[in-house]
């Protein structure tokens, strides 16, 4: 534990004094160009000094402080209390309450970017699934078809009648179902098959209709109001006449 906080105090402290160089070098950029790249002979020349005792008098040194104005003597102190400042911000307050709240909120906003894009994502797989869901219910429903088609090519006619028959009986429509039968066995059988006799109409268009669509009934060739009953026809009127007498009965 020891070690630990002596390695981060001089990590801290390392952090402090180049912080503290970059600041200083920055403040007193003129003085650093004048010791590095002006020379002495334009010094000599314009000052008559020699480079060190320029740089000394004007910048750094405190040799001769009685002759020092007390202006210039401030500002030079200022020249290393200033950088320590500007150091200690850079170093201890400026991540604090700037770059490490930044940083948060960029990973904050790199999170919410990545859960954005896992919903849409999720919402994309959703939407892939369903349409490969509803396609196989498709093919599900189209094989399905196919096997009942296949089914009722191996019935035998009375058997596909009697499918029919149990369609029409069984539905929603039951009752419609019994009065185009009662209507057609009515026309068929009292009437020599004439839809209407006598100004009379005997089947009306929604039970023709249902007897012409189910296969029950043919029209004469050259008379259309006259039809004629076909062998499922028969077959359907002897079922609902079965049923009527097993109500009965019971």
């Amino acid at each position: 534990m020891e070690n630990l906080i002596e390695y981060l105090r001089r990590r801290a402290t390392s952090t402090f004094m180049v912080a503290y160089s970059i600041f200083w070098a920055m403040w007193h950029w003129e003085g650093i160009y004048t010791t590095l790249f002006t020379s002495q002979e334009y010094i000599m020349s314009q000052y008559g000094m020699l480079k060190n005792e320029y740089v000394a008098r004007f910048f750094f040194g405190f040799s001769n402080i009685q002759g020092i104005f007390w202006p210039s003597l401030a500002w030079r102190i200022l020249g290393f209390i200033i950088p320590a400042l500007l150091a200690y911000l850079y170093v201890w307050w400026l991540p604090k309450f700037v770059t490490n709240p930044a940083y948060k909120r960029e990973a904050n906003y790199k999170i919410d970017r990545r859960i954005i894009k896992n919903e849409a994502e999720l919402r994309l797989s959703n939407s892939e699934r369903k349409k490969t869901e509803a396609k196989t219910k498709e093919t599900t429903a189209k094989i399905e078809s196919v096997k009942k088609e296949e089914e009722m090519k191996m019935l035998s006619p009375e058997e596909e009648w009697a499918v029919d028959f149990d369609r029409a009986t069984l539905s929603n429509r039951t009752s419609f179902t019994v009065d185009a039968l009662s209507a057609l066995k009515e026309t068929i059988y009292d009437y020599g098959g004439w839809i209407i006799s006598e100004e009379t109409r005997h089947i009306d268009g929604d039970e023709l209709m249902f007897c012409d669509t189910n296969g029950l009934i043919k029209f004469y060739e050259k008379n259309t109001l006259r039809i004629e009953i076909t062998e499922k026809g028969r077959y359907f009127l002897r079922q609902i006449m079965d049923v009527f007498v097993s109500g009965e009965e019971s």
